[in-house]
């Protein structure tokens, strides 16, 4: 199935989509509602694009670098369930292409090696790691010392 633009009677579809994606990789539970005021501010934005096929979608949004004269077409978010991710992955490039952007980035979840061969086999590079450190009233490192949060 060839990709279509996302519209606004898809969000209720592509928040179940993304509430499955959530569930499956992340463990900390979606609000629904500051979810779907997320998916509709791109999708209806004009600075938002995304597509969709039945089993899966790509969004993102163009941005303008603040320190340099470069515009990003940043993918926010990639899933499906299918073999579709592929055919979304190309129609958001050809959007990127089609709008002048100066680079399109994809991010990935590291857990999925094979995403990122499919990048560099499209072309993309990498370009930054990102990490993250939970802190919920938990010990924090500080200058490399375990510290209670508590003081």
């Amino acid at each position: 199935m060839k990709p279509t633009i996302l519209v606004e009677d898809d969000i209720e579809w592509l928040l179940g989509l993304t509430q499955e994606f959530n569930d499956k990789w992340y463990g900390v539970p979606i609000n629904p509602d500051k979810a779907r005021r997320a998916l509709r501010r791109i999708i209806t934005g004009s600075d938002g694009i995304g597509f969709r096929t039945d089993h899966g979608a790509i969004v993102g949004t163009v941005e303008d670098d603040p320190f340099r004269d470069y515009v990003v077409l940043q993918e926010r978010g990639w899933y499906s369930t299918d073999r579709s991710g592929i055919a979304l992955l190309n129609e958001f490039i050809g959007h990127g292409v089609a709008i002048g952007v100066h680079e399109i980035r994809v991010c990935h979840l590291h857990s999925n090696p094979g995403v990122s061969q499919l990048l560099e086999r499209k072309g993309f590079t990498p370009k930054e790691t990102s990490h993250g450190l939970g802190v919920n009233n938990a010990s924090i490192y500080l200058n490399g010392t375990r510290r209670s949060s508590s003081g």
